[in-house]
């Protein structure tokens, strides 16, 4: 019974939180904001301001990914391990599934359609998980690491993914680069669905960050050792704030394959480790929300 009781009220809160998500303010402007996103292409009407549209996008999940990682008092500056291996992932893991769909169907090549789309994101979110997994490896490693020196750790693994990639040719054809499938129409199709994708994984993080698993993530960031003082299990955050931002750097790494149609070693190169990194700093999640609590501050005033 108390059991039950446990469940019936933790399903009450969720409901509660996602309630108060859906009827926030910062919510409502992240999805104003990718709809007018989604819209700006149409406008200008040019193939590579949609390309360069596109590739924002992808990194902005990436970046938001790193920017949840940070939020729980960890740095990484080897999380292009996760989007490395979270596109070959899903490119590896889509063109088998398409292969297999060919041969069911008896057709030449796979047919784009609502299929394929099925196809794509059940490679992504397996790539995502994938990613997830190894994060969760790393992060078993390296959880009593602190700030940068698990930043440095994780560096590490990056170049260790590199070369292993390398070792794993034959099935990874990191060195020539790995060709995905054609499952979504490049250009506008493709450019939605990573819309959709970016409106829900930044939803999910921000969603996370405002319940209380997030008000850990903040008690840690803020100061570890009064975050154990109150009772936090510290360990078990940040391993789990590991693996949530494992995920969705997975996600995009998959996103970035299937977007320029390969991918190869110079996945894990430094540049996209460094990156998330000088996104979040200059322009990311952070100071996105703070704007948005300085203005709501400022609209209420009046």
């Amino acid at each position: 019974m108390e059991y039950l009781e446990r469940k019936g009220i933790r399903m009450q809160q969720l409901k509660q939180s996602l309630n108060k998500l859906f009827h926030s303010r910062s919510f409502l402007f992240i999805v104003i904001f990718f709809i007018i996103t989604a819209f700006v292409p149409l406008i200008v009407g040019d193939n590579f301001f949609l390309t360069v549209m596109t590739l924002i996008i992808i990194f902005a999940i990436y970046a938001a990914s790193w920017n949840f990682l940070a939020n729980s008092g960890q740095g990484s500056l080897g999380h292009a391990v996760f989007l490395g291996i979270g596109g070959f992932a899903s490119a590896i893991i889509g063109s088998s599934i398409s292969k297999a769909t060919v041969n069911f169907l008896g057709t030449s090549q796979m047919p784009v359609g609502g299929l394929s789309v099925t196809i794509l994101i059940l490679a992504l979110f397996l790539g995502g998980v994938l990613s997830a997994v190894f994060g969760l490896l790393i992060g078993l490693a390296c959880i009593r690491l602190k700030a940068w020196y698990l930043a440095m750790v994780t560096f590490g693994f990056s170049v260790i993914a590199a070369t292993l990639s390398s070792q794993f040719d034959s099935i990874t054809q990191g060195i020539n680069g790995y060709t995905t499938t054609t499952l979504v129409t490049k250009g506008y199709p493709f450019y939605i669905l990573v819309i959709l994708f970016a409106v829900t994984s930044i939803s999910v993080m921000y969603f996370i960050m405002s319940s209380r698993m997030g008000l850990a993530f903040r008690a840690i960031h803020g100061n570890e050792a009064e975050a154990k003082m109150i009772g936090i299990n510290t360990a078990k955050y940040k391993l789990l704030a590991f693996v949530i931002s494992t995920f969705f750097a997975g996600i995009a790494g998959g996103l970035y394959a299937y977007f320029i149609r390969l991918i190869d070693n110079s996945v894990f190169s430094p540049a996209n480790s460094f990156l998330p990194l000088i996104m979040s700093v200059i322009g990311g999640l952070t100071l996105l929300e703070a704007g948005m609590s300085l203005l709501v501050k400022r609209l209420s005033c009046r």
